[in-house]
């Protein structure tokens, strides 16, 4: 998992205590060594992360097509294991591709079921950061907890179909923000008691700060994050990072897709500091390519 460091922006004791975070971690590895397999949260065993505390929901937000940010999705994933409780994993596919990646937790993961996998048109439409290789590294840690006998689930969070809109029919951003949020409400009432680790972009993720407003251009503008927070305990996390690269999407000439790796700026807790309660720090960012085609 690389060396991952985390720093609650909370007060200290707020929430659930550090140790018990870690009880549930470790709960997470014993749940996969009783079966004597390799297990995913290894690598994340000794970190410092924020705590679960009351949250039925935690938002990731990322920075799409590196190798770090499902990493921390893993290690936060993890935190929420448990015999008693599902966990689910939330991803933004559509939900007609779920029941391919349902099928791909329940399998071997052969190379027959990985080729299966990466058909899906979430591999294949978009490979825009958020169906890259690390990604599809992460679904198969979830299999092979899942494999091991944890309770793991994974879902879609995304509301929209897989018809491309026109210009006419693509609601506002503060329309899309609300429908998400109501989206992903649905979502968690569909698996009650559950918790769900939920990995987005960050714009959406966190509460609607000033720079959110200024970059979607709407002064009365509310993130999904915004009000999922208001609506349920929920764990907003943030990435900080020294800048890198990342494969990403950036509006091309004419507005056609300009998708490659570019590199990235250096984000601090403090600059998002209202949107976030907690911040991961990564180190450097690494892109990852998009699965699809990929060696």
């Amino acid at each position: 998992m690389g060396a991952i460091m985390a720093a609650s922006m909370k007060p200290e004791g707020a929430g659930m205590s550090m140790p018990w975070g870690r009880g549930l971690l470790a709960l997470g590895l014993g749940l996969v060594a009783a079966q004597g397999m390799a297990n995913p949260c290894t690598a994340v065993a000794d970190l410092q992360l924020p705590p679960v505390g009351e949250a039925r929901l935690t938002l990731l937000g990322e920075t799409h097509g590196t190798e770090q940010m499902p990493r921390v999705a893993l290690a936060l994933f993890c935190q929420t294991l448990s015999p008693d409780r599902l966990s689910v994993f939330g991803i933004e596919a559509i939900q007609e591709d779920m029941q391919e990646m349902q099928r791909y937790l329940a399998s071997a993961g052969r190379d027959e079921d990985r080729r299966q996998l990466l058909a899906l048109g979430f591999w294949q439409r978009g490979r825009d950061g958020r169906s890259s290789r690390a990604v599809f590294e992460l679904i198969e840690a979830l299999r092979v907890l899942r494999a091991s006998g944890a309770r793991v689930v994974i879902d879609s969070f995304y509301s929209a179909s897989s018809r491309r809109l026109t210009a006419d029919e693509r609601p506002s951003q503060r329309a899309n923000a609300l429908r998400a949020a109501a989206h992903v409400a649905s979502r968690l009432y569909a698996h009650p008691g559950a918790h769900h680790t939920l990995l987005l972009g960050s714009l959406h993720a966190g509460r609607s700060d000033p720079e959110t407003r200024a970059l979607v251009g709407d002064p009365d503008y509310r993130s999904a994050g915004d009000w999922l927070s208001l609506w349920m305990p929920t764990r907003l996390v943030e990435v900080t990072h020294q800048g890198g690269q990342a494969w990403i999407c950036l509006m091309g000439k004419e507005g056609a897709p300009d998708c490659g790796v570019k590199p990235i700026a250096a984000a601090t807790a403090a600059r998002r500091s209202q949107a976030f309660d907690h911040a991961v720090e990564v180190g450097a960012l690494t892109a990852s390519v998009p699965a699809a085609g990929s060696p």
